[in-house]
């Protein structure tokens, strides 16, 4: 039974030393050396596979999708595209200066809530004059 195991650890480490003078030898290129240790060793091209292919399927993912909606009125500006006259623009803020006014209608003018303040505080001062004689 000892026999047997020596044997095979014998074998095993006579064919590491093998591939390590095969790698050694001297005139051979890098490139050689790469692939006779990984002609010995196939998880090599499994681990070279998979650090190429990685980043490339994660770059896909990362830059695929829709792209974002362009804004018109940008694009119009960076580039020399025919836009429409102002003339619609200009009938949208008459809109907006109409219901401008009737907001303004509804709320009371500046000039009138100043002189109620002024009044009051008139009358306080008053009150506070008639208190003190």
């Amino acid at each position: 039974d000892s026999k047997t195991v020596a044997d095979k650890w014998a074998s095993e480490s006579w064919n590491k030393k093998a591939l390590i003078e095969i790698l050694n030898a001297p005139g051979d290129s890098p490139m050689d050396k790469f692939l006779t240790y990984a002609g010995e060793n196939p998880w090599i091209w499994v681990l070279l596979a998979a650090a190429v292919i990685l980043p490339v399927v994660f770059y896909v993912y990362c830059s695929g999708g829709s792209p974002a909606p362009v804004d018109d009125g940008a694009e119009a500006k960076k580039t020399d595209k025919v836009t429409p006259d102002d003339d619609e623009k200009e009938g949208d803020k008459e809109e907006e200066e109409g219901e401008q006014k009737e907001e303004d209608e509804d709320m009371p003018e500046l000039e009138e809530t100043e002189k109620k303040e002024e009044e009051e505080e008139a009358a306080a001062e008053e009150e506070e004059a008639e208190e003190e004689a």
